[in-house]
């Protein structure tokens, strides 16, 4: 059965949950698939879903009638994804991805101007590399609005696509498929991006409507494979983008939203991930979330693992937007932001109030309709004067608005709520309980910040101390500040250095001194002008390791500030001050 994010409950109210509830496990992988060190650190952006759409194709009732069903940002996504592109020129990435639904239904005018906006980046050389999704090509509902009903106009074929984006993937194509719009680049050295097309256009006129699900052709996956080779023969890091989510972001995704997971997800999936393509972008179901999977062969004892990282739609509350770092050392930086201002009257409000309460709204229209609509008609057929429903409306609402912004945490009420759902003896409230605990329970990673080993998948985790210089309590010490962990060899620390920002200072600069003391080698020495920075080091032995925070010569820092490790959990753990720490 097909099913769209409107008609889940649906699908939901006719039988119960057949799947387990959410549970992980976090095991420490040797194996590595790719085992070698980047030649320099490099950075990019990541956006996804813009669903551009040009004004001056109409705002009549008929745009307004078609967004309320929706519920995406289509007026104001002109000015969100202007703010998007300042944010990402002051960011300064190298290159952008973005992995699909560029416009709004297709419309051949919308990606033309879209692609004017990404000559923007372009001029600021920043390089930018798209694939298509769901809505972008051969859709039949490719509207202009400027009369009381919706006008067809010219929707992009795959040709179309090509030719308005070949300054952004197309041209610079180390290899192309010919049975789809997929396409490999290296966007920095030593790193390949497989843009992968996911969508199912061919047959969307037949339809009437775009084709939702993805797929990859198996002469596309052929493709893939060689091109796989190639970049191992040549030492490569790989990555992909595609438009669709390869992995379930919650339990259950692939049953009652079949359409916004790959088909056959679970064995294309382990195949990327064994293939060593573990990272994948993708879009799709507008929510800004994580989901990681490990696989071990027991056979050959080898490990793999995939992230799927999925970032929202900027029309879609938060707006969200990704930085991704990677070092020399093949650690994953990722950081996310979200748009807080666009030119656009809203009135007295802020823009995300104003995009949080749209979608909170539409959420809520939704769920209302569909818990209420007689089971006849495929809903839940409750009551609407009972109060019970108003309480499963709000909670339905709330759910799926905590899984669009990412890194849900319930609170005490949700789930005290929950937990009545699903004891209770009504089978439709335990199914509406246990989507909701599906919902609302977010694995590893975080969706917004996370860092990992390329080379094998490992969460890295963080822990921060915070102290003062220079010390006035005990004058008799010099004024710095010794910390201690214990490493292991091969290990890879990030050491970050702040200022506290609940604390006292006064901006200027700072020593970082690490320290092995097991040889008494002197690891790093980082002197900054400034308060806040980090350095990232490879262990050389395991033992104990010496963080020396003293004051830069000339103009120093003086106050509250906080140290911050990067590591390996059982190493970060370790991270303690000694006794001349205040």
């Amino acid at each position: 059965m097909i099913l769209t994010r409107r008609n889940f409950f649906k699908a939901a109210g006719a039988t119960a949950l057949s799947i387990p509830l959410l549970g992980y496990s976090d095991g420490i992988f040797a194996a590595t698939s790719q085992q070698f060190v980047l030649q320099e650190t490099f950075k990019f952006g990541v956006f996804s879903d813009p669903h551009f759409y040009d004004t001056k194709l109409g705002t009549s009732k008929a745009l307004d009638d078609y967004i309320a069903k929706d519920r995406k940002l289509i007026k104001e996504s002109e000015a969100i994804l202007k703010e998007t592109i300042y944010k990402l020129i002051e960011e300064d990435p190298p290159f952008v991805i973005i992995p699909g639904d560029l416009t709004k239904d297709g419309e051949v005018h919308n990606h033309i101007r879209f692609a004017e906006y990404l000559s923007l980046l372009k001029l600021h050389g920043i390089k930018v590399y798209v694939v298509p999704g769901n809505h972008d090509i051969n859709n039949p509902h490719s509207y202009s609005y400027t009369g009381s009903v919706p006008t067809s106009i010219s929707s992009a074929t795959p040709q179309d696509f090509i030719n308005i984006y070949y300054d952004y993937g197309y041209k610079d194509a180390i290899s192309r498929d010919p049975n789809s719009l997929s396409y490999i680049v290296e966007p920095a050295d030593g790193i390949w991006l497989f843009a992968i097309d996911t969508c199912v256009y061919d047959n969307n006129y037949t339809l009437g409507h775009s084709y939702t699900g993805g797929r990859i052709k198996q002469e596309t996956w052929d493709w893939i494979q060689k091109n796989i080779r190639q970049a191992k023969a040549h030492h490569k890091f790989m990555i992909g983008m595609f438009h669709h989510g390869i992995l379930e972001h919650f339990t259950g995704q692939s049953q009652f939203f079949s359409e916004y997971v790959l088909e056959d997800w679970k064995d294309t999936s382990k195949l990327f991930a064994e293939s060593g393509i573990g990272v994948i972008f993708t879009g799709h179901f507008h929510s800004h979330d994580t989901s990681m999977q490990k696989w071990v062969d027991p056979t050959f004892l080898n490990e793999s693992y995939l992230y799927d990282i999925e970032t929202g739609s900027l029309v879609t509350y938060p707006s969200p937007y990704r930085i991704v770092e990677v070092d020399k050392y093949a650690v994953m930086r990722v950081k996310s932001s979200n748009i807080k201002t666009i030119d656009y009257n809203l009135g007295s409000k802020t823009f995300p109030e104003h995009s949080k309460e749209f979608l909170a709204a539409g959420l809520k229209n939704i769920a209302y309709t569909t818990v209420t609509a007689p089971v006849s008609m495929g809903g839940f057929g409750l009551n609407p004067n009972d109060p019970t429903t108003g309480l499963i409306v709000d909670m339905i609402a709330a759910g799926f608005l905590a899984h669009y912004q990412g890194d849900e945490k319930p609170d005490a009420t949700t789930l005290a709520t929950i937990s009545a759902f699903l004891k209770n003896p009504d089978p439709t409230v335990q199914v509406l309980g246990q989507t909701l605990y599906s919902l609302w329970t977010d694995v590893k990673p975080s969706d917004w910040t996370f860092s990992f080993m390329m080379e094998n998948g490992t969460l890295l985790t963080k822990k921060k101390l915070c102290s003062t210089i220079p010390n006035i309590v005990n004058s008799k010490r010099p004024d710095d500040d010794n910390f201690i962990f214990q490493g292991k060899h091969g290990d890879v620390v990030t050491i970050y250095v702040d200022p506290n920002s609940s604390g006292k200072y006064i901006a200027g600069g700072i020593k970082a001194q690490l320290k092995d003391q097991i040889k008494g080698y002197n690891l790093d020495i980082c002197e900054t002008k400034t308060p806040s920075f980090y350095f990232t080091t490879r262990l050389g032995a395991t033992g104990a390791y010496n963080l020396k925070i003293s004051e830069e010569t000339g103009n120093p820092f003086s106050g509250d500030y906080c140290v911050t490790i990067e590591a390996l959990d059982e190493t970060s753990k370790t991270l303690q001050a000694t006794g001349d720490v205040e």
